[in-house]
């Protein structure tokens, strides 16, 4: 899944077609094959608890990273890029162990894309901001870091499934984009939301659909034998933070999106989605998180991260307190802040 940059109400026909890749996987005999590891855990939701809010304890830092979120800056002598049918272009992909990146495979890239290959001080950096602000415990489950680019704007970053292990997880990063380090910061924050919400301890991963994705009827099967939420990956759990999540605030809506999201034309459907956005404007923090219910929980994650708690009683602030209600939320909200603090990217 991955966030793209989004500027004003009308980037949202891009977001539609650029968002989510939960059920794409690299396929590359080039992909490194790291020794198994057991995936990391994941606390499951306790009981909803009313908790006192964790401080702030950098405003000026998470005003001006939500400010860069909802402005774009480009390199302009970043080259233009021609990505033919693919989402994106891969450059480098990494095996992560801990803290650090090793054993880079290059990918084969266009002339024009080589002096970005091989900038792996950008590289490192973007990865040394992510293992700064996540807590080591909470993104054991990384396992691959990727470098991709489809030009400036467009995909920031993503995280999917690794192709050898429906337990392990790839973060990418756009390279086009990771000098904007305010920016990068609120993408991956956004992109840890779903390392949360859609864990194997939260979602346990569905083996039918990993090792057949691109086979619709076991998809199908699959989504229709879930009693809860099914994101993509799996069955949630009843009660993971996504399937919870999303009986509080989707299941009235939900038909509706999903007849939306079934549409086959692309330019049609990002109309009616632009309408369904329109239509129910208070209820998402932007209007990235209409996408679907996967985003809309991580594009929330992220305001809830680096905003106060809101005061108002529409559903966007809803969704945002909605992390409150979790202890070990509001603990881990903490942490992140006073890494991403100390950071001060």
């Amino acid at each position: 899944m991955g966030r793209s940059r989004v500027i004003l109400f009308v980037v949202l026909v891009l977001a539609s077609t650029l968002a989510c890749r939960a059920a794409t996987r690299l396929i590359s005999g080039d992909t490194p094959v790291p020794p198994a590891r057991s995936a990391a855990t994941f606390p499951a939701p306790a009981s909803p608890t009313a908790t006192s809010q964790a401080s702030d304890s950098c405003p000026a830092e998470t005003s001006s990273i939500l400010d860069a979120a909802n402005n774009s800056t480009y390199q302009s002598s970043f080259p233009s890029v021609d990505t033919g049918d693919q989402s994106d272009i891969p450059l480098v992909i990494y095996t992560v162990s801990g803290n650090e990146i090793a054993n880079p495979i290059l990918e084969k890239v266009p002339r024009n894309l080589i002096r970005y290959q091989d900038d792996y001080k950008l590289q490192k950096q973007s990865w040394d901001l992510f293992a700064a602000i996540i807590p080591p415990d909470q993104r054991a489950i990384v396992r691959q870091y990727e470098i991709i680019t489809d030009g400036q704007g467009g995909v920031l970053g993503a995280v999917e499934q690794s192709s050898f292990d429906p337990n392990s997880w790839m973060l990418e990063v756009d390279i086009a984009d990771a000098p904007d380090t305010k920016d990068l910061v609120f993408t991956m924050l956004h992109e840890f939301g779903h390392l949360l919400t859609l864990n194997p301890s939260q979602v346990p991963p569905d083996l039918k659909v990993f090792d057949n994705p691109t086979n619709d009827d076991i998809y199908n099967q699959e989504v229709n034998a879930c009693s809860t939420y099914f994101p993509g990956e799996g069955c949630s759990l009843a009660n993971s933070y996504i399937n919870v999540f999303f009986d509080r605030f989707w299941t009235d809506i939900y038909a509706e999106w999903q007849k939306i999201d079934d549409i086959e034309n692309d330019q049609k459907r990002e109309n009616r989605l632009e309408s369904f956005y329109r239509k129910y404007r208070e209820q998402f923090i932007d209007d990235y998180a209409v996408t679907d219910p996967s985003e809309d929980i991580a594009e929330t994650w992220a305001y809830y991260i680096l905003s106060p708690e809101p005061k108002g009683s529409s559903i966007a602030d809803q969704k945002i307190k909605f992390f409150y209600q979790f202890p070990e939320l509001v603990r881990l909200r903490q942490q992140i802040l006073t890494n991403l603090c100390a950071a001060n990217p």
